[in-house]
């Protein structure tokens, strides 16, 4: 029994206790000197991605594969369930984007693992022969914590699914806009930073029709019909327009310092 092996039984041993403690997804790797069996993720410093019980991620390619149009992408994903599966520590990040990476080339969509090592993070790719590279992540996490009410008990930024496009550029948050409105801001980082400029008007509207909501209340409330009451309409129904627009409210994450991708042709 060689050193390296006694070593490597060591460490898969060490990595069990630690998922008794709850410890974290992604950023839990394994290094091996030798070299990995066909299939799984090793970044650049050697380390191996593994999923929430501590085994390596296995990456299943089909060499047929092809890169998909927007089109057979976007059917290909709102037809994935994987975002469905409950986001916890035994299912974590990597689970999710090494199960949509399978699940993709399964079905002939050339896909990528992607590896945001500096925020221990993992996510998928795909190259579109129409648009180019767009960046996916179906981690099954609950909406953001920023979802708003107003006075009235209306609550915004609820998604009915986990489906996202993400946006991801280095030196810049990362960003996550539900695939339902994709269509209202494209797939380039520019259209997430037109996002957020519009998530902060959707703030500054609903803040002042609360705002508003809470005087009048106070003040005896609001007639029916008058000057008022047609004013806080207007501005709930750009409350609504805007919300629809903007779909789920999603976390924005920290700034992107390094990307790992692994296409089929890195195996």
């Amino acid at each position: 029994m060689s050193k390296k092996y006694l070593q490597a039984v060591l460490l898969s041993i060490l990595c069990l206790l630690l998922t008794a403690c709850d410890v974290a997804p992604f950023n839990t790797f394994i290094h091996f000197a030798d070299k990995p069996p066909t299939g799984e993720v090793i970044l650049a410093d050697g380390s191996r991605v593994v999923n929430g019980l501590h085994n390596p991620v296995i990456l299943i390619n089909n060499k047929e594969a092809i890169n998909p149009t927007l089109g057979q992408l976007l059917d290909f994903l709102k037809q994935n369930n994987t975002d469905a599966i409950p986001y916890n520590p035994t299912f974590v990040c990597a689970d999710f984007a090494s199960k949509l990476y399978n699940d993709a080339e399964s079905q002939g969509i050339r896909a990528a693992f992607v590896a945001l090592t500096g925020m221990d993070h993992a996510l998928n790719a795909f190259q579109t022969e129409d648009k180019g590279l767009i960046y996916i992540d179906f981690t099954g996490k609950d909406p953001s914590k920023t979802q708003t009410t107003n006075t009235q008990g209306k609550t915004y930024g609820i998604s009915d699914n986990n489906k996202k496009v993400a946006y991801v550029n280095i030196g810049k948050p990362l960003g996550l806009i539900s695939l339902d409105v994709s269509d209202n801001y494209g797939f380039d980082y520019s259209g997430y930073e037109k996002w957020t400029q519009d998530k902060q008007i959707f703030d500054s509207k609903l803040a002042a029709y609360n705002s508003a909501i809470e005087f009048d209340n106070y003040a005896g409330g609001v007639v029916s019909g008058s000057a008022e009451s047609r004013r806080l309409n207007k501005v709930k129904q750009e409350i609504n327009d805007l919300a629809s627009r903007l779909g789920g409210f999603w976390d924005e994450g920290e700034a992107v310092t390094n990307i790992e991708t692994f296409w089929q042709s890195n195996h």
